[in-house]
């Protein structure tokens, strides 16, 4: 349907009339087409990029919690953005934080993902600014963040990465392809071998 149920309310508050949420819906994710065109909502990214068409847009819409390692094997770009309320411009975050001792991205087969925050949809103006944290959670015997095995990740502007204290792996563990950082921000990771 396209009506939004509630069914765990974690915490949710109210900043300058746009709506910080913490909760379970069915549309936390969007995916876009080219043409910035809604193709689907979901209730969270597994689904989301499984579903996604190369060349789609990923849009994460709340802090989530990765606890699956999440294999991407097609051309997308997963970015940052709030829904729009109200005309008052504000910027934000979403957190995308670890919860697994597994690599949480693994891109093969000449995959190709985006990371991103700022996304605005120039089209309807849709979504608002937002940067996108991807947490580590100093979780120290776990594996790299993402695994890139005959890819392409791309880091781009407003994506901050933080928190990978591990024992196993480097924030970006790749195995063969081509990592871009541009204007992205990288801190506080460090990976030790046992």
């Amino acid at each position: 349907t396209n009506i939004n149920f509630y069914q765990l309310l974690l915490r949710s508050e109210e900043l300058k009339g746009y709506l910080r949420y913490n909760i379970i819906v069915d549309n936390l994710i969007d995916v876009l087409n080219g043409a910035n065109e809604l193709v689907g909502f979901y209730s969270n990214i597994e689904d989301a990029i499984a579903n996604a068409q190369s060349g789609n847009k990923v849009i994460v819409k709340s802090d989530i919690k990765l606890k699956n390692t999440i294999i991407i094997d097609k051309t997308i770009s997963i970015y940052a953005g709030y829904e729009k309320l109200n005309s008052e411009e504000r910027e934000s975050f979403i957190n995308i934080t670890r919860d697994t001792l597994d690599n949480v991205f693994i891109v093969e087969n000449n995959g190709n993902v985006s990371f991103g925050g700022s996304f605005v949809d120039s089209g309807n103006a849709q979504y608002v600014n937002a940067d996108m944290n991807i947490i580590g959670n100093k979780r120290e015997n776990a594996d790299s963040l993402i695994k890139l095995n005959n890819g392409v990740v791309r880091f781009d502007v407003g994506t901050y990465v933080y928190d990978h204290i591990s024992q196993n792996g480097a924030v970006v563990y790749a195995v063969g392809g081509i990592i871009n950082i541009t204007g992205a921000e990288f801190y506080n990771n460090y990976a030790t071998q046992k």
